[in-house]
């Protein structure tokens, strides 16, 4: 927030470095500013580029598939990790269902709809639905109302 305020770029983590730790068990920094190195080259440089051109796309895609995996798996860890409650259980299946159902149906009866440009694509992207439906619904499960015994 702060470099935002300052008119630089967000700062942001991508979840694609925890699933490339946790496959390579490599959290050096060093290796984070060759890699750094590396990409820099590859933006400047058009022979060098041509190097990340040439390698296969399967190859390109199994990275993809694993690191996907990883990341998958740190997320069911977390979700392992909450409170087994009524009040969770309903928030993860309801977060999960809005993400997966909503922006397929919106794109199934986009035309039907007739819905603004903004309002589409919010409605469209999983990862908004998620956050917004899980955080509200766990203000209003787990802060609002009485907290219920699992049976």
């Amino acid at each position: 927030m702060i470099s935002t305020l300052i008119g630089a770029m967000p700062c942001t983590s991508y979840s694609q470095n925890i699933g490339i730790i946790t496959t390579t068990r490599i959290a050096s920094r060093f290796v984070v500013q060759i890699a750094a190195v590396i990409l820099i080259l590859y933006g400047l440089c058009p022979k060098f580029g041509a190097l990340l051109e040439a390698m296969p796309r399967s190859v390109l895609g199994a990275v993809f598939v694993i690191v996907c995996g990883m990341i998958s798996v740190s997320g069911i860890r977390l979700l392992a990790a909450a409170k087994n409650t009524n009040e969770n259980s309903l928030l993860i299946g309801l977060t999960l269902i809005c993400a997966l159902a909503i922006p397929h149906v919106v794109k199934a009866k986009a035309q039907k709809l007739l819905l603004p440009a903004p309002v589409e694509l919010f409605l469209t992207n999983s990862v908004v639905i998620a956050v917004i439906v899980g955080v509200l619904l766990n203000v209003f499960l787990n802060k609002t109302l009485p907290p219920q015994k699992n049976t």
